[in-house]
């Protein structure tokens, strides 16, 4: 083949496809008819209509408070965990104060369960994944 020749049809084809007189080739292209193209643009114009179709509804769901995003979930058991930790934290410094005729056993005991309940607290989000598993399994 003659490279001087194939340069210059290349040129020409792009000339073609800049001037809109030459419908560019597309990679793949094995010779599909119009009908195939029409057909599988219409294929996936229907995927985009049910996947939009779909977001509306969980987005219809979380305004009528049926589903909750796990976000804002994860925000407010960020708050809630800490806050229940530091109450169980104080609960023996309290009880010890307004009651001053609890004896020091009594007082360790409330302290070493204060101290699990704590601990289990915060160690509520390692466990939100198997909650998330067993609710789902239980709306089957």
């Amino acid at each position: 083949m003659d490279i001087d020749a194939c340069r210059l049809t290349y040129i020409r084809y792009l000339r073609g496809v800049g001037s809109g007189q030459v419908k560019p080739a597309t990679p793949g292209d094995s010779g599909q008819g119009e009908e195939d193209l029409e057909r599988q643009l219409t294929v996936e114009r229907l995927r985009l209509t049910a996947a939009q179709a779909d977001a509306q509804e969980l987005k219809n769901d979380v305004v009528r408070g049926q589903m909750i995003p796990t976000g804002f979930m994860t925000m407010v058991l960020g708050k809630v965990v800490p806050a229940i930790a530091s109450a169980f934290d104080t609960l023996p410094l309290i009880m010890r104060r307004r009651h001053p005729d609890l004896t020091p056993a009594h007082i360790s005991t409330l302290e070493r369960e204060s101290t699990k309940i704590r601990n289990e607290c915060s160690r509520f989000g390692e466990h939100v994944p198997e909650y998330l598993k067993e609710f789902l399994a239980a709306i089957e």
